[in-house]
C-alpha cells in the first residue's frame, strides 16, 4: 500500500514538473515585473515620501499609490511564480486562500487609488476656480478606497482554494490553486461578473477624466504658442521703429543737402517742385490757392534771372 501511494505521489511529482518546465518563460517575465515593481515604486516612495520638500499637498496621492503598486507587484507575482511552480502539488488549503485574499485585496487597492488620483487632478486643470479636494476629503477618498477594495476581496476566500482535479491520461489526481468546483456556480457567476464590471467602469471613467485633461492642456499650450508668436511679432515691430528713428536724423540730413544742391540748379525750391497741391472749387470754378501763386510767383523770377 505505501509503495503504490509512493508510486502515484511520484507520478505527481514529475507531471507537475514537466508543467513547471513548460512555464519557465512565464515565470521568467514574472521575476521581470517583481523585480521592477519593487525597484521603481521604491524609488518614487523614497522621493515623493523623504526627498522632495515644500508641500506635499499636490502630490498628496503619490506614495501610497506606490506603496499599493509595490505590494501588488510583489504580492501578485509571487503569487503567480508559486502556482506555476505547483501545478499539481498546492494542497495547501488555508496558504491558497490567504494567497488569493491579499492578491484581490492589493490589486483592488492600487486599482482604485489610480481612480482616486485622477479626480483632484482633473479638478485642478479642468476646473481651477471650482470646489477642489481639502486634505480631510483626500484621506476619506484612501479609506473609502481600501474599505470597499477588502470588501471585494473576500469572497476570494469562498470562491478559490486548493481544488482537485483529474488527469485522464496519466490516470492521477492533483491540487491547484484555482476556483473552487464544489462552489456555486451561479454566486461565483455573479462575483466574476460584478468584478468585470467595476473593472470596466474604473476604466472608461479614467478615459473619460484623462482625455479632458489632455485636452484641456492642449488647447492651453495652444494658447500659450498664439500669445508668444503675437509678443515675438509685437517685439520685431517694436525693434523696427527704433530702427528708423535712429537713421532718421542721417537721412534728413542727406535729403536736405541733396534739395539744396537741387535748387541751386534749378531755382526752384523743394516745396515748389513736389507740390501737387488740389485746388479749391468757388460756384464751379477753379481757383489756385495761395501756394501755387507762390510757386508761379517764384518761377517767374527764376526766369527773368
Amino acid at each position: 500500500m505505501d509503495n503504490v501511494t509512493f508510486d502515484i505521489s511520484q507520478k505527481v511529482k514529475e507531471w507537475n514538473n514537466e508543467i513547471v518546465q513548460s512555464l519557465i518563460p512565464n515565470n521568467t517575465i514574472l521575476s521581470m515585473y517583481m523585480v521592477a515593481g519593487f525597484g521603481g515604486n521604491s524609488l518614487v516612495i523614497f522621493i515623493y515620501g523623504f526627498k522632495m520638500k515644500g508641500s506635499k499637498e499636490d502630490r498628496y496621492f503619490i506614495p501610497f499609490l506606490a506603496m499599493a503598486d509595490l505590494w501588488a507587484s510583489l504580492i501578485c507575482a509571487s503569487f503567480g511564480i508559486a502556482q506555476n511552480m505547483m501545478q499539481a502539488t498546492f494542497d495547501n488549503e488555508q496558504l491558497c486562500k490567504t494567497w488569493y485574499l491579499f492578491a484581490a485585496l492589493s490589486t483592488f487597492t492600487s486599482v482604485f487609488f489610480l481612480q482616486i488620483v485622477a479626480v483632484p487632478r482633473y479638478l485642478k486643470v479642468c476646473q481651477p476656480l471650482g470646489r477642489q479636494m481639502t486634505l480631510k476629503w483626500k484621506r476619506f477618498a484612501l479609506c473609502m478606497g481600501l474599505t470597499i477594495a477588502f470588501i471585494l476581496a473576500v469572497p476570494m476566500t469562498y470562491f478559490y482554494g486548493s481544488d482537485l482535479f483529474f488527469n485522464e491520461e496519466l490516470g492521477i489526481s492533483g491540487f491547484r490553486c484555482n476556483r473552487l468546483s464544489s462552489v456555486n456556480k451561479t454566486w461565483s457567476l455573479f462575483y466574476g461578473s460584478l468584478i468585470l464590471f467595476i473593472t470596466i467602469t474604473i476604466i472608461v471613467s479614467l478615459i473619460c477624466l484623462y482625455s479632458k485633461i489632455g485636452l484641456k492642456i492642449r488647447d492651453h499650450l495652444k494658447r500659450t504658442k498664439i500669445n508668444r508668436h503675437h509678443k515675438t511679432v509685437e517685439h520685431s515691430q517694436g525693434n523696427v521703429l527704433n530702427s528708423d528713428d535712429r537713421l532718421s536724423y542721417p537721412e534728413r540730413d542727406t535729403q536736405s543737402r541733396d534739395n539744396d544742391d537741387r535748387t541751386e540748379e534749378t531755382g526752384f525750391s523743394t516745396t515748389c517742385r513736389d507740390l501737387e497741391a488740389p485746388t479749391k472749387i468757388n460756384g464751379g470754378k477753379h481757383e489756385p490757392r495761395t501756394q501755387d501763386l507762390e510757386c508761379k510767383k517764384e518761377k517767374t523770377e527764376a526766369s527773368r534771372v
